[in-house]
């Protein structure tokens, strides 16, 4: 069960990559004819060395009364990237709430992983901890995590204080 859930947070995870190759710097249409702009930052410590993101994304929520996936990824270039996948109620995730990234199941609210993918090296979610502090299907997020991935034949990896913050903001 477990490598079943690995290889579904993996092919997620490859769906997204594809859907995100597109520069935030551009605005891209919606389904309703309008435009947005992805705006915010990602920090953390990769191992002991700092680590900012160039690029933001947020996407997901399409579905209004319904579980919905999100990913929240900060990038670097196509080489690297930190990229948090969740899925949440149609409520959303419950703001200030610690959910555990070691628990398979975490909760019955909640399903996460982390990727974080650098030079053709795919690294998931051993364990650890992330908060959503603020959030607005297909708006905003702002959040942290502290977490261990691992790609399961390379020595792990530790992400530590890493904040992001995401901004949708629609042109017309």
């Amino acid at each position: 069960m477990k490598n079943f859930k690995k290889l579904f947070f993996l092919g997620v995870f490859a769906l997204f990559s594809a859907s995100c190759s597109k520069s935030n710097a551009d605005p891209e249409p919606d389904d309703n004819g309008l435009t947005y702009t992805v705006t915010g930052s990602m920090t953390a410590l990769v191992g002991s060395n700092p680590w900012q993101s160039k690029t933001v994304n947020f996407q997901g929520g399409l579905f209004p009364n319904r579980e919905n996936l999100y990913d929240v990824r900060g990038i670097i270039d196509d080489k690297e990237f930190i990229s948090l996948q969740f899925t949440s109620l149609p409520s959303g995730p419950v703001l200030n709430k610690i959910y555990n990234l070691k628990n398979p199941a975490l909760k019955e609210d909640l399903n996460a992983n982390v990727v974080y993918f650098k030079v053709g090296q795919t690294y998931v979610t051993k364990s650890g901890t992330f908060v959503i502090t603020k959030f607005k299907s297909q708006e905003y997020i702002e959040g942290e995590m502290n977490l261990t991935v691992s790609n399961f034949v390379d020595k792990d990896i530790f992400i530590g204080d890493c904040k992001f913050k995401i901004q949708i903001t629609p042109k017309k």
